[in-house]
């Protein structure tokens, strides 16, 4: 309390002040970024589900109160995950004074908007959305300025905007409209027709396609966390003479159809059809990005499964 607005001092007061939040409430599991609390609540049947939304809600608000905080109503609310796409029961979920909360079908969270049957629909209608705007900027950019100032203007906008949580969403059924918001954008850099093909389009400005971006993203993240992939047992003297099968992921199991976009699920798959110049003779994470990347602005796969069809290396 006191600390001027702006100050650099006030970031890390607040960080501290909300240090202890997790361990206040025990019924949810805490995610924060800067000021953005989400508490995730699970149970196994609706009437529990309701009891403990509300016990969560309730030692939110008294956590808050005691630290000198005040729970903002109108931008608190929850939303129900069903994966069936069922409307959830009519849930009663309200603070200290009876305000009821609101009950949403699709969020806001870090930039992502996340809807209730997690099916990204809302979220790449926001993004077709910017991108469209993109695009007419670069379409006007591309009259006037050079080709490397509108490269530079596509990366700054087109390009952060597709790959913000890119392993996420872009296995979502309306993934290929934002593919194709970036065949636009690629042709306005160049000045082509709107029917002009665009492969060759991204090998010559080194800009990948956005199933590329995907699984640049998907195998980036395994490369890093190949400790929490189950790697297939080999015998060590056939390792000795080859230390292929070493380098072979094992899909974790799984029950739900949904999950198979998960990156979890997809990285072991991704990862070993990747050849074996990326994946083994990579000396450290920066060659396994520049290997990798190379790799995929040379093929330019429009789809996963034009990456899956590839004989293995």
């Amino acid at each position: 309390m006191g600390v001027p607005q702006g100050s650099c001092l006030s970031n890390t007061l607040f960080s501290l002040l909300l240090n202890d939040l997790p361990s206040a409430i025990s019924e949810a599991e805490i995610y924060m970024y800067a000021d953005d609390v989400a508490a995730v609540v699970t149970a196994p049947t609706s009437y529990e589900l309701e009891q403990k939304l509300n016990y969560t809600v309730q030692r939110l608000e008294w956590w808050f109160r005691l630290n000198g905080l005040a729970l903002n109503r109108e931008k608190t609310m929850f939303i129900v995950f069903q994966l069936n796409g069922a409307s959830p029961p009519p849930y009663l979920v309200t603070v200290d004074d009876h305000t009821p909360l609101q009950i949403v079908q699709t969020t806001k969270l870090l930039g992502f908007h996340i809807d209730s049957a997690l099916t990204w629909g809302y979220h790449i209608d926001e993004l077709c959305s910017k991108l469209g705007r993109a695009h007419f900027a670069l379409r006007r950019l591309a009259s006037t300025a050079s080709r490397s100032a509108v490269i530079s203007c596509y990366f700054a906008t087109v390009h952060s905007l597709l790959t913000y949580g890119v392993e996420l969403w872009a296995r979502a059924a309306d993934a290929g409209r934002a593919f194709r918001m970036q065949k636009k954008a690629v042709r306005a850099i160049v000045g082509a027709s709107d029917d002009a093909p665009c492969k060759e389009l991204f090998k010559e400005l080194n800009i990948m396609p956005l199933p590329c971006e995907l699984i640049y993203q998907v195998a980036l993240f395994t490369h890093k966390n190949l400790d929490a992939f189950r790697q297939r047992g080999v015998n060590p003297y056939r390792a000795m003479r080859s230390n292929k099968l070493a380098h072979l992921l094992v899909t974790p199991k799984h029950d739900l159809r949904k999950s198979e976009r998960s990156v979890y699920v997809m990285g072991p798959s991704v990862y070993n059809r990747l050849p074996d110049a990326i994946k083994i003779d990579a000396t450290s994470i920066v060659a396994f990005r520049l290997k990798l990347r190379k790799w995929l602005l040379d093929h330019a796969f429009y789809s996963l499964d034009e990456f899956y069809e590839l004989p293995t290396q």
